[in-house]
């Protein structure tokens, strides 16, 4: 009797949503949903092997770069490492990045050459892995590969300076054309060749003919954004990669302000979903229109000892942040013509993130990491299952939380 008196509840309430979607909701009152997309949209969870499946000398696996780097260097992830990372190698049937390495510790090396020849030679094995691809019989036709970047957006750190808004203009070159331009055009941005003179490789003719077009799609990882002032105090004795940029790259603008009012816990990341929409526009105009998908886009929790996990459940900014991002996306590709074909939130499952270790949460779903690596669904798991679901009526928040606490006491009756 009790069990049908909850599911009654629960039916009543949901049918008084239904009636009062005019009222004031807590996140959107626009019923954006996957039907807001075109069709055959896909919509999807990102993950990556080194920050998921541990199994570190399990079924054959040889070890990586980020193998050897945490083992080697520990202090620079947060004495962390994926040897067991959230363990998905087992587990998979149940249910961010290198500028903080680059400070005056970091003696070894050539910043000035070492940049350049690891990217160009990424981008010639990257064109030869796609000639091997599309020459594979055993491929389907309808097999399609790319490569992934990890752009953010620039806007000028005083609107009112030209040269501010030409060093994002820079900023754009470096971080995106650095590798989009060979991919759509054969050769590097003027912009880089002109600051790194003979210190940027070059493609021969061959080899920009193989690297031109190597992609079905662009992937494209996006985050947040920066603002970007002209850099006059270069020291030019000493050419590296940063000092070619003649940038600074600044979390304020000229007035002190943020490049938005809602940031994560580490104060790096920062929602910026205009940022979203200006990169695909940016793409489209400057580089043909290719086809993209954003393989991440995603918002962290920063634990510190501190937040409960019930705080941590309750991720009413990874909704929030998501949930504008999608809108940003839904008016790129039907009001601006952006060839966007998917969207991937960063990410399933809390995970190794890099040089903040474990103690970053981006995950869809709570790990816990000191009770076996039990899985809990976070607020937003059920949120994005919503979203997912035909109707795609926005659900209030107040009944998301009855709904939540009353399936777990039917779960206990």
């Amino acid at each position: 009797m009790a069990i049908k008196l909850i599911a009654l509840v629960i039916t009543l309430c949901v049918a008084s949503w239904d009636v009062a979607q005019g009222r004031s909701l807590r996140f959107s009152t626009t019923p954006l949903n996957r039907y807001s997309f075109p069709p055959h949209f896909d919509f999807g969870v990102a993950s990556s092997a080194y920050q998921y499946e541990g199994a570190v000398e399990e079924g054959g696996r040889s070890l990586s770069i980020w193998d050897n780097f945490t083992h080697a260097f520990p202090e620079r992830t947060n004495m962390d490492n994926g040897d067991v990372a959230v363990d998905f190698y087992h587990r998979y049937k149940a249910m961010g990045r290198c500028s903080k390495w680059v400070n005056s510790l970091c003696i070894a090396g050539d910043s000035g050459t070492e940049p350049y020849l690891v990217s160009h030679h990424l981008l010639l094995a990257h064109a030869a892995a796609v000639e091997e691809f599309r020459k594979c019989d055993k491929i389907s036709q309808d097999s399609k590969i790319g490569i992934v970047l990890s752009p953010y957006w620039f806007e000028p750190y005083d609107s009112a300076s030209n040269a501010d808004k030409e060093a994002v203009e820079r900023a754009l070159a470096f971080n995106i054309g650095w590798h989009l331009s060979p991919l759509v055009f054969g050769d590097y941005p003027e912009t880089i060749k002109i600051s790194a003179g003979n210190r940027l490789p070059s493609f021969t003719k061959e080899q920009s003919m193989m690297v031109k077009n190597s992609f079905d799609f662009i992937g494209v990882n996006y985050y947040t954004a920066r603002f970007v002032a002209h850099d006059l105090n270069v020291d030019i004795s000493r050419p590296r990669f940063m000092t070619d940029q003649h940038l600074q790259y600044k979390l304020t603008n000229r007035t002190g302000d943020t490049i938005s009012l809602e940031s994560d816990g580490t104060k790096i990341l920062w929602s910026y979903p205009e940022g979203l929409r200006k990169i695909l526009n940016y793409i489209k105009n400057k580089y043909n229109n290719p086809t993209i998908y954003i393989t991440e886009n995603g918002f962290d929790d920063y634990e510190n000892g501190t937040v409960t996990r019930e705080e941590i459940l309750e991720d009413t900014k990874r909704i929030e942040y998501h949930q504008k991002h999608l809108q940003e996306l839904q008016k790129a590709i039907t009001e601006d013509g952006c060839d966007v074909k998917g969207y991937f939130t960063w990410s399933l499952l809390d995970n190794f993130e890099w040089e903040h270790g474990y103690a970053v949460r981006f995950g869809l779903y709570y790990v816990d990491y000191k009770n076996g690596l039990q899985r809990h669904a976070k607020h937003s798991a059920m949120w994005f299952k919503h979203f997912l679901e035909r109707s795609g009526k926005p659900m209030p928040m107040d009944l998301f939380k009855s709904v939540k606490r009353w399936w777990s006491t039917l779960q206990m009756i």
